[in-house]
């Protein structure tokens, strides 16, 4: 065996090792484990070597249907050459390239689902409780077939996150979401992190029920965001591809982030902290609050959810100065609840 091979078997390896961790840990809930034993079946390459006493004779009968397709595949490529009047150097030379292609596209997945196994390993750790729904066959079918396109870091810590998530709490991304992902190079994938570093939200116990960026009394349509890198153009990219909505100034009724008797219903979100707005003076509980801005789309916001925040200070400061500017002592509370 040459160096090569001994480390994309060693990789393989350490990727079995902790597919196998995830599944055997005794403290991860049952319904986690079975979600991730259905995922990690058809997504890992390296899961075709656990045990049978977890797979009851799974691993034997996947060995023998890859051995089959190897064969087929074979017998496939003579039927090719003996059929089509080619070089034979061009028929190896396409098997050559098909079979770099499958080798790059397993590496994608096997790299991801290493992603994802480490963090529901994190969740075995913490003993947090999963849904007792089952992850959908369709929902791991469409995600297999982007995950294998990305083969960026970045791009593959996000498929990774997302993985992780659907395995706790099936139906937290939506198909959509994740062709959205899918159809991302890294520098819409770099725009949309500006986006949610830059976003509020008000959510409860990982619901949201909005999710945009303040305007701050200007319009984004206008290029009031630009300087936050968040210009008209970049906010067309955005919306293009189904993560704000076309209305740049739509509103939300950010009442529930007011304080009433020294509490506030749900409070709002930003870069990672939760937040209350304390009148400065007395207003009637009734009294509307219209926070101008840039919505996210539903998929926008279930993505929101894995997007690592960097914190856009100039906007921060000019995010509070707006809130005082409208009559409201900015209180930081406790970080909100995923």
């Amino acid at each position: 065996m040459n160096s090569e091979q001994e480390s994309e078997g060693s990789a393989l390896d350490a990727l079995a090792q902790t597919a196998m961790s995830v599944i055997d840990g005794v403290s991860l809930p049952a319904p986690v484990r079975r979600n991730a034993l259905k995922a990690f079946d058809q997504l890992c390459a390296a899961i075709v070597d656990i045990p049978v006493a977890y797979l009851e004779g799974f691993a034997q009968s996947k060995r023998a249907e890859n051995n089959a397709r190897a064969d087929l595949i074979r017998q496939s490529g003579d039927q090719i050459k003996a059929g089509i009047e080619v070089d034979p150097s061009y028929a190896r030379a396409a098997a050559a390239k098909y079979a770099q292609k499958i080798v790059r596209e397993r590496q994608s997945i096997d790299q991801v689902t290493s992603i994802a196994a480490n963090q529901l390993e994190n969740l075995n750790k913490g003993n947090e409780s999963g849904s007792e729904e089952e992850i959908s066959q369709d929902w791991i079918n469409n995600f297999e077939n982007e995950a294998s396109q990305k083969s960026s870091s970045d791009m593959q810590e996000l498929f990774g996150n997302i993985l992780a998530g659907e395995i706790t709490k099936p139906g937290s991304f939506s198909i959509r979401a994740v062709k959205i992902l899918g159809q991302m190079d890294t520098r819409v994938a770099k725009l949309f992190q500006t986006l949610c570093s830059t976003a509020i939200s008000l959510q409860a116990a990982g619901h949201f029920f909005d999710a945009r960026v303040a305007s701050l009394g200007g319009s984004a349509a206008a290029n009031s965001l630009a300087k936050y890198g968040l210009n008209f153009d970049n906010l067309n990219t955005l919306q293009e591809y189904g993560l704000v909505i076309s209305d740049l100034n739509s509103w939300m009724d950010y009442r529930p982030a007011i304080a009433q008797n020294g509490a506030v219903s749900i409070g709002f979100t930003h870069a990672g902290q939760l937040y209350g707005l304390v009148p400065k003076q007395e207003r009637p509980s009734s009294a509307e609050f219209k926070v101008h801005g840039v919505m996210l789309t539903k998929a926008g916001r279930e993505l929101m959810k894995i997007v690592p925040i960097m914190p856009n200070e100039a906007y921060t400061k000019d995010l509070m100065a707006y809130f005082d500017k409208n009559g409201f002592t900015v209180a930081m509370a406790r970080s909100p609840a995923t």
